[in-house]
């Protein structure tokens, strides 16, 4: 367990929590998770939830499903990172 909690410190971001936004009317909820990327200047938003899928995208941050993530991102991330 130790070892997959220092991978995953590597790959996160520590954000204000200030940013408030109105992007999910159907599910306020949500908003939180797009205010965290948009801040953490998020590459993508990976997530099953159906309110934020049908966003496609906020902020020009692409909202996508785990399967679509491996598929589509994962193969080429680090040609292009």
């Amino acid at each position: 367990m130790t070892e997959y909690l220092e991978v995953l410190k590597k790959f996160t971001v520590l954000v204000s929590g200030t940013t408030i936004v109105d992007a999910v009317p159907e599910d306020p909820d949500d908003n939180i998770i797009i205010a965290c990327a948009i801040e953490a200047e998020a590459d993508v938003i990976v997530t099953g939830d159906r309110h934020l899928l049908s966003l496609g995208s906020y902020h020009q941050i692409p909202i996508v499903t785990a399967v679509n993530f491996l598929n589509n991102y994962v193969r080429s991330y680090g040609r292009t990172k």
